[in-house]
């Protein structure tokens, strides 16, 4: 008899278990999102100060989050200013600061009414709803909704921009933000569930802040993470570009060249590789001095790049040298070269124009720096990259040579535009 009156019990409390496991202390869930708040807040201090002001900004609206929790925790210890509009303005204000800090880090501009505008609607409207429990509830929950959309929407439109897995992190704490929110007004306005007092337990209840939970913990990692990614692939692109122009360097371009020679050897097409080196530019550097002599490369890359398209890569080697690379031309000899030597004549027109050179010291100079331009053909089949460079140097030097003796014939239209192929 003792034994199934235990059995019974037994069995009473294993299908009393789904039910007793939604009763969770939502008190207890308040202080493990204040403490995470807190440490998040700290963490995120120590990391950005003096490097990235945007981190600050998250770091302190963790730090306000956390106090609004605090306050949210003291319900009917402080009052109900305190822990009714201050607090809910505090913990909407914190997704206001975390707004303001991603659009800082993006350096992108957002209109601050937007970001701001919920704070001022919770500031204003919750004195007016004190003894509404459920209008507020209603009230911050779509709030909340906004501003999670707002954050969504930001990450969204700057997808491109940001590298890595963080971003996506982001946009998953930030998404499930949304649901988080919608939960207890949604089982308001259905009749789900009666909401009687802030820490009334319940399955939508314990969602509610659970969620919140994880949420902060997800945005920290996020951020931290697309932080640290943003930071080396900006060092990486330092490495890979030309600090003066902005171009891919020496390191970036033979890479792409090494690249190139395995996709036209695979694909049996042809590329070329053009070779410009500015005419009388040390006159500039000699004469005006290296502040003119780097306008006239900057203004050189500019007019090199708005001759680009989608499937060639400038570059500059150093020094007054710039190199193009057509990746992929045609299947065809005679019609490559004729694109190849196209395009040089059309990038020899862009820099013959002339200059107008400004530096800071209110030097301004009008000066004429044509580019002498080898071109070498890069066929299916080869193996080097250092000889289709030496080819491109050794064509670029003949112009050189030939300008010098005046050779040129001056009605050619790719006069001072030579080509050297593998045949030569």
């Amino acid at each position: 008899m003792l034994s199934e009156i235990k059995h019974k019990q037994q069995n009473h409390n294993l299908h009393d278990l789904p039910y007793r496991m939604t009763i969770i202390d939502v008190n207890t869930l308040f202080i493990v999102i204040i403490l995470i708040g807190f440490i998040i807040s700290a963490v995120l201090t120590v990391v950005g100060r003096g490097t990235d002001t945007s981190l600050l900004f998250w770091a302190a609206g963790f730090f306000i989050n956390s106090l609004g929790f605090v306050l949210l925790a003291l319900r009917g210890s402080v009052p109900d200013v305190l822990s009714v509009v201050l607090a809910n303005t505090l913990i909407v204000a914190s997704y206001a600061f975390f707004a303001q800090g991603l659009q800082m880090f993006l350096k992108e501009q957002f209109s601050k009414l937007l970001i701001w505008a919920p704070v001022l609607v919770i500031a204003l409207g919750f004195p007016l709803l004190a003894q509404e429990l459920e209008t507020r509830i209603l009230l911050i929950g779509l709030v909340n909704t906004v501003q999670c959309l707002l954050l969504l929407m930001l990450l969204v439109q700057n997808n491109k921009r940001l590298v890595g897995r963080g971003k996506y992190i982001l946009m998953v704490a930030f998404g499930i933000g949304i649901p988080a929110a919608l939960s207890r007004p949604m089982a308001i306005a259905f009749g789900i569930t009666d909401i009687i007092s802030l820490n009334s337990p319940g399955l939508i209840q314990g969602f509610t802040f659970i969620s919140i939970t994880l949420i902060n913990i997800a945005i920290a990692l996020g951020l931290v993470l697309m932080q640290k990614e943003q930071a080396e692939a900006a060092t990486e692109s330092m490495a890979r570009s030309d600090e003066l122009t902005g171009l891919p360097n020496r390191r970036c371009i033979y890479e792409h060249i090494n690249e190139t020679i395995i996709t036209c050897n695979k694909n049996r097409v042809y590329g070329a590789l053009l070779l410009i080196d500015l005419d009388n530019f040390k006159i500039v550097n000699d004469r005006y001095g290296h502040a003119l002599g780097d306008e006239l490369l900057r203004q050189a890359s500019l007019r090199i790049q708005s001759c680009m398209a989608g499937n060639e890569v400038p570059a500059r080697l150093g020094g007054d040298e710039f190199v193009v690379l057509l990746t992929a031309l045609t299947t065809d000899l005679d019609s490559s070269i004729k694109m190849a030597l196209e395009k040089a004549d059309a990038l020899r027109l862009k820099l013959e124009q002339e200059y107008v050179l400004e530096s800071a010291k209110e030097q301004k100079i009008r000066h004429i720096s044509s580019g002498s331009i080898g071109v070498a053909i890069l066929e299916p089949g080869r193996q080097n990259r250092e000889s289709l460079l030496r080819e491109a140097d050794q064509a670029m030097y003949r112009v050189k040579n030939a300008s010098k003796s005046g050779s040129m014939k001056s009605n050619s239209p790719v006069s001072n535009v030579n080509l050297l192929t593998q045949a030569d």
